[in-house]
């Protein structure tokens, strides 16, 4: 489980789903105790396929619409992801601003 906490959310990923059982779980809630869940079944060839080719276009075409993240997005989920890597290399939680 990949837990991920903000300023005003939490947000948790059931990696095993998704790496054994082809199935996207979601479980996140804001400014609650509650917990919300989404849940979809993926297949994650198709799924890294969808993006690269949605990615592709995107730049063949010179479209930027057709990328459904703005940059200031993209950076946020960039820094996420570092974060991430960071975090499981040392074994610890790792912190980082917005």
């Amino acid at each position: 489980m990949l837990e991920v906490y903000g300023q005003d959310f939490s947000l948790k990923i059931d990696l095993y789903k998704l790496r054994y059982k082809n199935e996207a779980t979601v479980l996140y809630k804001e400014a609650t105790d509650h917990w919300n869940s989404i849940s979809h079944p993926t297949c994650k060839k198709n799924l890294l396929k969808s993006e690269s080719e949605a990615f592709l276009t995107a730049i063949s075409q010179n479209n930027p619409t057709l990328i459904r993240s703005h940059y200031p997005d993209a950076v946020k989920t960039l820094k996420v992801a570092l974060a991430m890597n960071q975090s499981s290399a040392l074994s610890q939680f790792t912190t980082f601003s917005s």
